[in-house]
Formats: C-alpha cells, sequence, structure tokens
C-alpha cells in the first residue's frame, strides 16, 4: 500500500508519500517522518507510541487546532480511511 499526504498548517507542511504492507505499517511510516522532524524529547514520545495510539493523538491534536469534532478512530484503516475523505490522502498505485 502506498499512499500520498498533503496537508499543511501554519507550522507544519506534509507533502510525501508514505508505504507499507498495510494500513497499520503506513500509519507508522507517517509516525516516524513525525517524529524525525521533530527531534528530541517531543520525537521520542511520538516514536514511543503505537501506530493507532498515534493515530488518534493526531485526530484530537487535529479536533483541538480546529475546533472541529472528527471521530477518534478505532483503527488504523479507519484513520487513513478518514483522510481520504478529507482529501488530504491519496492512493498511489
Amino acid at each position: 500500500m502506498k499512499v500520498h499526504m498533503k496537508y499543511q498548517t501554519p507550522d507544519l507542511t506534509i507533502d510525501q508519500v508514505f508505504e507499507g504492507t498495510g494500513s497499520e505499517e503506513v500509519v507508522k511510516a507517517m509516525q516516524r517522518g513525525l517524529s524525525a522532524r521533530m527531534g528530541g524529547l517531543m520525537g521520542m514520545v511520538v516514536n514511543a507510541m503505537g501506530p493507532l495510539q498515534f493515530a488518534q493523538e493526531v485526530v484530537r491534536r487535529y479536533n483541538i487546532s480546529s475546533k472541529s469534532n472528527q471521530p477518534v478512530p478505532h483503527t488504523c484503516e479507519e484513520f487513513l480511511n478518514s483522510c481520504r475523505t478529507a482529501g488530504i490522502l491519496e492512493d498511489v498505485k
């Protein structure tokens, strides 16, 4: 599975392809990419999370920053599907 994520905020720009054999590995690739950008203690905190925990935290923080009420995902696939629906993620063939 290969996906392309495009997302931009004042503090963060993501325009990257992530891949893995399944949704959990793809989310793990996203997690590694973000933790590398953060570095230091925050990078270590992000790395310590499991992929689903990371996806849930991303949605929680998104909801706070955008004053939104997106549902917190129960699976990595659900997280990727919500990103697809939001138009920030598309599958790459």
